[in-house]
């Protein structure tokens, strides 16, 4: 099965740090307890960090607004919400662009790391998704401006204040081919130290306690195009800089990954004319 990847062209496309992303109606408070300025939590990379929107209790709407300085010519397909409390929070959702409703394909939710489930959706609102991460498809659009608006469900207010930790938008990428080593998997701790007493005994200690995994995918046919939209995600990711997401298309509905590039180069391999291999390693983020 082919692998498809979700790249943030947030900041590909860049934009002001110093005021995006906004919140407009509610209030809200960063990881960092600021509760005034960007909503930085949504665009840092870190799905750990996670915004609470002050909710509880009360009704209506609130909108997250992202304005970019410029507009990627390859538009947009997705969006992704991670880590948020959407169904805790009797929350339904829609993502817009200057005040007009996106026309939703196809949206899912669950977990990260499991297959998701399709989401409820009436008339482009997806309906209290479940805790975890939410994903919408749509046709291409090439704007400039991206807004999420969050309402209550209609029964009378919000149940929790809304969390959200990473919100991205971007062009989604499947190659032509499945690759034919798929997840060379490595299962792993990292950060472990182990120190030695004179007396022979040991003391491990360890910077997080979460496994890590790696994958290498290696495939043996790429078309000319393949390359070109690897290279457009390789860009948009700044190599290593930004995470990104995958599904490695082992399910019938998209199980996500939040992953980062392990090297600083895309090794094409010409087998033929327009035809070329490729071996790629990415790392879980933890």
């Amino acid at each position: 099965m082919a692998v498809t990847f979700y790249s943030n062209m947030f900041n590909y496309a860049g934009f002001s740090a110093a005021a995006e992303p906004s919140i407009t109606v509610q209030g809200y408070a960063c990881s960092g307890a600021e509760t005034t300025g960007p909503a930085y939590d949504l665009v840092d990379g870190r799905r750990t960090n996670v915004i609470t929107i002050d909710t509880n209790g009360e009704t209506g709407a609130f909108t997250v607004d992202m304005d970019m300085t410029s507009v990627p010519g390859a538009g947009s397909t997705f969006g992704i919400i991670d880590n948020h409390n959407f169904n805790t929070a009797a929350a339904e959702i829609k993502f817009t662009y200057g005040g007009a409703t996106t026309t939703i394909t196809t949206a899912y939710e669950g977990a990260l790391g499991s297959a998701l489930a399709a989401s409820t959706v009436t008339s482009n609102v997806v309906q209290e998704p479940a805790d975890g991460i939410l994903l919408a498809t749509w046709s291409a659009l090439q704007v400039q401006n991206y807004e999420v608006s969050i309402e209550d469900d209609g029964s009378g207010n919000f149940s929790a204040d809304v969390t959200m930790g990473e919100w991205i938008i971007g062009l989604a990428i499947t190659t032509s081919t499945g690759p034919e080593l798929r997840s060379n998997e490595r299962y792993m701790y990292q950060g472990i130290n182990v120190l030695e007493t004179d007396g022979g005994q040991k003391f491990g200690f360890s910077k997080h306690t979460s496994p890590q995994r790696q994958w290498q995918l290696k495939w043996i046919h790429l078309t000319a195009n393949d390359k070109s939209n690897l290279e457009y995600v390789f860009n948009v990711t700044r190599g290593r800089k930004y995470p990104f997401y995958i599904d490695f298309g082992l399910d019938a509905t998209p199980r996500l990954y939040l992953v980062r590039f392990m090297q600083d180069d895309l090794p094409f391999v010409k087998v033929t004319e327009g035809s070329y291999g490729l071996t790629i390693n990415v790392e879980e983020e933890i």
